[in-house]
């Protein structure tokens, strides 16, 4: 009897420190597998609609980490929208973060979504942009508008604030739709929210030209005497129900003697600057562009001498920013750089990420082409050049003919 008291003592002891052990396993086992926590305390959605008719949805998000920091965020909106996107790009103050589209917002059906990823630590407050097709905006009537669009973010947590706002041009008013004004906000909006709106609008004066800036191809050309002349080629496609008369353009600050040439090389009416600080231009066409009709135009100009500096005797420096004001949206854009015939590279810099540059080289002369699709605003860039030009090749020509 005392040996069977004995063995189920034994037994119990076993059993309690079997037990013990695999609770503090499971409790280990917890501490390590920290689960990822954060919440969403503030988004701002804004949507933008730019001169010929392109939508930018601007989210800036402001989270607050509760456990292990993310290492990414999932972001989107309802998947009818997918046909639309054209690009997305995610940064802060200090970092551009890399994304991948079309993604499944978590275990849900019936989103798009884009994961931002963040290799260098999560930051508290970064900012998503999509750029979404024109095909989003009718143009009802002569002063009319109807514009569909997301009107909340979709998200796999609540948000404590959300602030939307709708900026249309100056003259823009609200006519009605699924939302109220073209400035709301909602409390606590909940993870997965699915919202496809629409809003209407009347807008005066051409001020939204519904077209498609297909192609950009801009040639600055250097010469042996320090000018600078810059041609714009453009091709576009009206995508108005009406004809359309003209266009308004951006073009370099400070341009200046400027001429128009339609697509057969005939001069076009002169170009009418109506925005100083942005040098914007209107330019008129020869023959109204009908409804899906494609064109091209060309506009010549120049450029002062302040933008290229001598740095020594024979050495030279050009300096020159572009599509800082740009409010349109171009779907593929080159910059062509045409040095004066006897000029060297020394060096080339431009601050435009996921460019491709190609240099050309002929017998007596160097030529730098940058090429990007997709240009809005955001992609404005700095170009600097150093090169080398020695002042006897102005006689180069001349001797070669005598």
């Amino acid at each position: 009897m005392r040996k069977a008291a004995l063995a189920f003592a034994i037994l119990m002891i076993v059993m309690a420190i079997f037990i013990s052990a695999s609770f503090k396993v499971k409790i280990v086992e917890a501490t390590d597998g920290e689960s990822v926590g954060y919440n969403i305390e503030l988004v701002n959605h804004r949507i933008e609609v730019l001169y010929n008719g392109y939508v930018l949805i601007n989210d800036t998000v402001r989270i607050n980490v509760t456990g292990q920091a993310p290492s990414d965020f999932l972001i989107g909106f309802p998947y009818e929208y997918d046909s639309h996107v054209l690009r997305c790009i995610a940064y802060n103050e200090s970092d551009v973060f890399p994304v991948s589209l079309n993604v499944p917002l978590e275990n849900r059906v019936g989103f798009y979504g884009v994961k931002v990823n963040f290799p260098h630590g999560t930051p508290e407050v970064f900012t998503v942009v999509f750029v979404l097709s024109n095909d989003l905006i009718v143009h009802d009537t002569s002063t009319y508008y109807t514009l569909s669009f997301p009107a909340f973010p979709s998200l796999t947590k609540p948000v404590t604030i959300c602030n939307v706002s709708i900026v249309l041009p100056e003259g823009a008013s609200y006519s009605g739709g699924t939302v109220g004004a073209f400035d709301y906000s909602e409390n606590n909006l909940p993870a997965f929210t699915y919202n496809a709106s629409q809003v209407i609008f009347s807008l005066a004066d051409d001020k939204i030209q519904v077209v498609d800036v297909e192609e950009l191809k801009r040639e600055i050309r250097l010469n042996e005497f320090g000018e600078i002349e810059g041609s714009d080629t453009y091709r576009i496609k009206n995508k108005l129900q009406i004809e359309a008369s003209f266009i308004e353009i951006m073009l370099p600050l400070n341009a200046s003697n400027l001429r128009a040439e339609d697509q057969f090389g005939r001069t076009m009416a002169e170009p009418v600057q109506t925005n100083e600080t942005r040098n914007r231009y209107k330019i008129t066409f020869a023959l109204p562009l009908k409804t899906n009709e494609t064109t091209r135009f060309t506009v010549k100009y120049h450029l002062p001498g302040i933008y290229i500096s001598q740095e020594q005797a024979n050495k030279f420096a050009l300096n020159i920013s572009f599509f800082q004001y740009v409010d349109y949206y171009i779907g593929q854009t080159s910059v062509t750089f045409v040095l004066p015939e006897g000029a060297r590279i020394l060096h080339f810099e431009d601050t435009l990420t996921g460019d491709a540059q190609s240099l050309a080289r002929n017998v007596f002369q160097e030529i730098v082409t940058i090429n990007r699709q997709g240009i809005i605003s955001l992609d404005s860039f700095n170009v600097g050049i150093v090169y080398e030009y020695n002042s006897l090749w102005l006689s180069f020509r001349p001797t070669l003919w005598i």
